[in-house]
């Protein structure tokens, strides 16, 4: 049977354990490409599409290819995703402006 005195060291052990243990960077969220930068521009461009699905043939034979389908520029906040999400704290810069259509089916 584990003493008073045993607990209290077993769990300032795993206290001490738990504080040391080295973060994981979190895991950036794959939503696809971004539909609408938060500076007006987007990731759907031909020359963009282009490069992004490579040079195939066109015979079907893509060799295990895996196309990225991720958003491209890092270093700028999405406005909206391709799955209609956004970067937390996205907003539009000064002087862009964003429609949005509604239809009705």
């Amino acid at each position: 049977m584990l003493s008073l005195r045993s607990c209290i060291i077993l769990f300032g052990l795993l206290a001490l354990a738990l504080a040391c243990h080295p973060h994981m960077p979190k895991r950036e969220v794959q939503h696809g490409w971004c539909k609408f930068y938060v500076d007006g521009k987007n990731d759907f461009d031909t020359a963009r599409r282009k490069r992004d699905s490579g040079s195939g043939s066109g015979s079907g034979e893509g060799g295990g290819k895996k196309y990225n389908r991720s958003k491209k520029r890092k270093d700028k906040k999405c406005y909206e995703y391709e799955d209609g999400t956004k970067d937390e704290g996205a907003v539009l810069e000064k002087g862009v402006t964003y429609t949005v259509t509604v239809t009705k089916s």
